[in-house]
């Protein structure tokens, strides 16, 4: 039963594609009529038995959706979003309930994911002076499901990328520090600004370069009274993901040049 309840909460495969998996997996005579009486005597059920139970399934989901969305690590998955649900807390959502529920609440999410030729990117440009002023960092999640997280950095005049971490997590303050820090050395300087989204995990990054940024003005002369006077938007500029152009730019070169084939999904 395990092995059903695996497979039922973490693929959309059909009873047959799950039964046919199992008794690959060495349990002998595991048949479609097996996988189906065992999902529905635990209420595993692909559809509703009457219109009660999709009204129920739609306002779970609402629920789910507006809790990941405010936990902020799910912005970027869009209609993926079912997958997370059904990994996440073994929940089957329909992907009409999952595409209203994202409508509302992250509709400039919904908006930058929006397909077509003329989709604008007004406000997003800027020039920058020339090399290590600006440098973007962010996560990549697509491949998150697989147990493979990536980050990376790229200055932005150049295009140049600074580092690539592939791992088991890209959502740990001190693994992000560790990547800035291992660049710093390679290097021997560092960028007058970082920019990233606002999420956990470039905390650390922020307030060490902070400090960087101070002790550089305090070796220039500063004094201080002024040093007191400094912020962090002085070195540091926080957006969205989708503002982030520069290291946007660069996941999707990723995805339509390499990666995306093993995203598509076999079944």
């Amino acid at each position: 039963m395990s092995a059903i309840y695996a497979a039922y909460h973490s693929t959309n495969h059909s009873d047959q594609i799950i039964a046919d998996n199992v008794t690959a997996q060495g349990i002998p005579t595991t048949t479609t009529n097996q996988v189906k009486e065992i999902r529905l005597a635990h209420g595993w059920r692909r559809r509703g038995d009457n219109d009660d139970q999709p009204a129920t399934l739609r306002a779970e989901t609402f629920s789910l959706v507006k809790d990941a969305l405010r936990q902020g690590a799910v912005r970027c998955y869009g209609r993926g979003l079912r997958t997370f649900l059904r990994v996440q807390y073994h929940h089957q959502a329909r992907e009409d309930d999952v595409r209203d529920a994202l409508a509302l609440p992250d509709a400039a999410g919904t908006e930058a994911r929006r397909k077509g030729p003329n989709k604008s990117h007004q406000g997003n440009e800027y020039i920058t002076p020339g090399p290590d002023w600006l440098l973007c960092c962010d996560g990549h999640d697509k491949f998150r499901n697989f147990g493979i997280e990536i980050y990376a950095c790229v200055d932005a005049y150049s295009r140049r990328i600074q580092w690539c971490y592939v791992g088991n997590s890209n959502r740990r303050a001190v693994s992000i520090l560790r990547q800035v820090l291992a660049t710093f050395q390679k290097y021997g300087h560092c960028p007058r600004f970082f920019r990233s989204d606002r999420g956990k995990e470039v905390l650390l990054l922020a307030d060490a370069h902070f400090s960087f940024y101070a002790r550089h003005k305090r070796e220039e002369g500063l004094s201080r009274e002024d040093e007191d006077m400094l912020q962090l938007r002085d070195c540091y500029m926080f957006g969205t993901s989708t503002a982030n152009v520069k290291i946007e730019s660069l996941w999707m070169r990723m995805l339509r040049s390499q990666t995306r084939p093993w995203l598509v999904s076999p079944h």
